[in-house]
């Protein structure tokens, strides 16, 4: 077929590749920008060496002769994605637009075709997908590629019958350690850590994938459930060698949940929330724990979220109570004080134990409210007991951690006080030893502006956190209550006897006051005297009471402890 000159001219200058076919499809004209592409340094070189547009330049004959047999039907095709072949026997991406049309010269139907090289969006589209399925930080597979591997994966292990092992890993309190270290050595963690899990899972049977924040998960095929318990033990001590970030050597613990396709789920998805449910409650006992996911679990799911539930129903529909317990002090004989204990009273199911529910409130966020309205309300008793007339004692309110990390805890307990209309003189935080999973810094920020206002400052609990001597060291503390899991045996435990007299010694010397909980027997109360300590708090001396009842049977409760027909001298 002959062209005008003038045509000719522009398509061997045009930017894009142009090709024209015989109905058989033996090439007949390419232009320079074509043959270029392809390695050749004209078209005539291109045209000697390359014949049939299906045997000699699509890679794939058979989508070749598709092709060709669709323009001799359709007359045209558009957008076609192919493979030409390279001179150099590489391939080249291109995308094809042909049309069908009539040789004027008689030789039946000929095909011209536009080609572009594709080759840079191809590189785009691979850049993309590594964007949209690579966790940019660790470099490993994310959420979405992973579950999309997980999925294939377990449709052919369907046909195969075949096992799969799925282990869910999550770094203990890692939001702590960034507030410790930094957002950027957290980072630092993560890559660590990441590098960690793929040096422990080499295989290309063994897929590992960040899914969020600290959470990672690891999927094995061809593993048996039965291996899991060693395979988890093994990794757990791999993990717990420090990680150096800036010169420092971290130490971790993972909790880790594991599910076997499969007997735990043979979808990807259902999979994957029974090792993350399992995860959970390893978390619940402790770090460094791993549980293998059984039937029942989901049970221990739905009552956690049935008692979330029942919280937030209690804390609209004021459910909540304070109850007081006296702290007495042998040695002036006086009720010194009285610790604020919350209640919650369950229309359905009578009183629920604060250890119930307290840590439920902390992992749903219900802690700040609550805790809040514990303080206003104590604030709000201890106006009511002075305007009754009752001796001006402390009143103890328990703090947790997660409150103390609050940035508008100082606004909080300044409010507290302006509504009660009193001085700070005589309240006091007691401090969980949760305080030590927070920053020092921020925490010796708190503890001293409370300080300055007046607010008395006590370590609950003492003796069962393994830094509570460093932090007497730096913290403006008062006083330090003895847990009661030591004063509960004193009497037959020479070791918990010699612990408590050490703790009393080592309070006295460093200037603070020390009460001792717990005190159920008169043995345990001549003890704790005999060894120094003359301030205590327990069932011995009074239940804890409602506020009411507290505020009118106080002076019962003084006299009983202090008659004065004894001249002041306790009848203990």
């Amino acid at each position: 077929m002959e062209a005008p000159s003038g045509y000719n001219h522009l398509l061997q200058e045009a930017p894009f590749g142009f090709f024209r076919l015989s109905g058989e499809g033996r090439i007949l004209d390419v232009n320079s920008r074509l043959a270029n592409m392809l390695g050749y340094r004209s078209p005539r070189e291109m045209t000697e060496n390359v014949v049939s547009f299906v045997d000699d330049l699509v890679i794939d004959s058979t989508h070749g002769r598709k092709l060709l047999l669709a323009l001799k039907t359709r007359k045209r095709k558009h957008g076609v994605e192919i493979l030409l072949q390279h001179r150099d026997n590489g391939s080249l991406p291109v995308r094809l637009h042909a049309v069908r049309t009539q040789d004027k010269g008689k030789r039946g139907w000929v095909f011209e075709g536009m080609v572009e090289d594709i080759r840079q969006l191809k590189e785009k589209d691979r850049t993309i997908q590594a964007m949209a399925f690579t966790d940019t930080l660790t470099g490993l597979p994310n959420r979405s590629f992973f579950l999309r591997q997980l999925r294939n994966i377990l449709q052919d292990l369907g046909k195969s019958n075949m096992s799969a092992t799925l282990l869910y890993l999550d770094i203990h309190r890692f939001k702590d350690v960034c507030n410790a270290v930094g957002l950027i050595q957290g980072d630092q963690v993560l890559k660590k850590l990441a590098d960690r899990l793929r040096e422990f899972f080499p295989s290309p049977w063994q897929t590992v994938g960040r899914l969020q924040g600290d959470d990672f998960a690891v999927l094995l095929t061809g593993s048996r459930g039965e291996e899991a318990a060693d395979l988890t033990a093994e990794l757990q001590r791999t993990l717990e060698a420090p990680f150096r970030i800036d010169g420092r050597d971290l130490f971790l613990t993972c909790n880790i949940g594991v599910a076997t396709a499969p007997d735990h789920g043979i979808e990807g998805e259902t999979l994957l929330g029974n090792a993350h449910l399992a995860m959970n409650l390893a978390k619940e006992k402790g770090p460094g724990t791993a549980l293998i996911f059984c039937r029942g679990m989901d049970v221990a799911i739905r009552e956690k979220k049935e008692m979330e539930f029942r919280l937030r129903r209690a804390l609209r529909n004021d459910e909540f109570s304070l109850y007081y317990q006296p702290q007495v002090n042998l040695a002036n004989c006086q009720i010194t004080g009285v610790e604020a204990l919350l209640r919650w009273k369950d229309p359905e199911r009578g009183f629920v134990s604060p250890e119930s529910f307290i840590p439920i409130a902390e992992e749903f966020g219900l802690i700040r409210n609550l805790g809040e309205w514990v303080l206003n309300t104590a604030c709000s008793h201890r106006r009511q007991w002075l305007e009754k007339g009752l001796p001006s004692i402390r009143f103890s309110v328990n703090l947790s951690g997660t409150q103390l990390k609050q940035p508008d805890l100082m606004e909080i307990v300044d409010k507290a006080l302006s509504q009660s209309q009193l001085p700070a003189e005589g309240l006091e935080l007691e401090l969980t030893e949760s305080i030590l999973m927070v920053p020092k810094d921020l925490t010796l920020k708190t503890l001293t502006a409370l300080k300055r206002r007046g607010i008395g400052l006590a370590i609950d609990d003492f003796g069962t956190g393994y830094s509570s001597l460093h932090y007497l060291k730096h913290f403006p503390i008062d006083r330090i209550k003895i847990d009661q899991s030591f004063v509960r045996d004193i009497v037959t435990e020479r070791d918990d006897a010699a612990i408590v007299d050490a703790i009393i010694a080592m309070t006295r010397s460093l200037g603070l006051e020390v009460i001792a909980e717990g005190v159920e027997t008169r043995d345990q109360l001549n003890l704790l005297r005999h060894q120094n300590c003359h301030e205590m708090q327990g069932f011995y001396f009074c239940h804890p009471l409602p506020f009411d009842e507290m505020c009118h049977t106080f002076p019962c409760i003084k006299n009983q402890l202090f008659p004065p027909s004894e001249g002041n001298r306790p009848l203990l």
